[in-house]
């Protein structure tokens, strides 16, 4: 009996998630969980989707603001000086379509492994998700540094 309570497992809803120890090959969502499961992915295919009807709106007003201001500019040079800003911001566009491309494959997939109840397809979705946040992370990691560099520039230039 001594031997027994010795070795208890410590209760798995108070342990941290450790992946590399994880022997659980058997891991089940119950329905409830399912259902939540499904519902964000229709949120994330709604969020998504709108995403990137809108980088794509920007990206051919960008382009057609380009096209018609070319006969109005009275120097020959100004189109080629103004086409770099016109390729920055077409650039950055398609830069901010991945994470929402890869948020719209994590609903599809959701909602097919879900529906089929395929293993490799949660697997394939779940890493598109952890694509995303990673990106998005790593993108604000990105414009926190630029913005305190620039705080940094102008509290330097400003106090001098």
């Amino acid at each position: 009996m001594e031997n027994n309570e010795s070795q208890q497992q410590p209760n798995p809803s108070h342990a941290p998630y450790n992946h590399a120890n994880n022997n659980n090959e058997n891991f089940q969502l119950n329905h409830k969980s399912l259902g939540f499961l499904v519902e964000a992915a229709k949120w994330a295919k709604l969020f998504s989707v709108i995403s990137l009807c809108l980088i794509g709106v920007y990206c051919i007003f960008i382009i057609a603001f380009f096209i018609g201001s070319i006969p109005i500019m009275k120097n020959p040079y100004a189109g080629v000086v103004g086409i770099l800003p016109m390729f920055l911001s077409v650039g950055l566009m398609f830069v901010c379509a991945i994470p929402m491309w890869w948020l719209y494959q994590f609903s599809i997939k959701i909602n097919y492994a879900v529906e089929f109840n395929n293993d490799l397809e949660i697997e394939n979705a779940f890493q598109f998700l952890k694509n995303h946040y990673k990106f998005i992370a790593i993108a604000t990691l990105i414009i926190i540094a630029v913005y305190s560099f620039a705080f940094m520039m102008v509290a330097l230039f400003y106090f001098t």
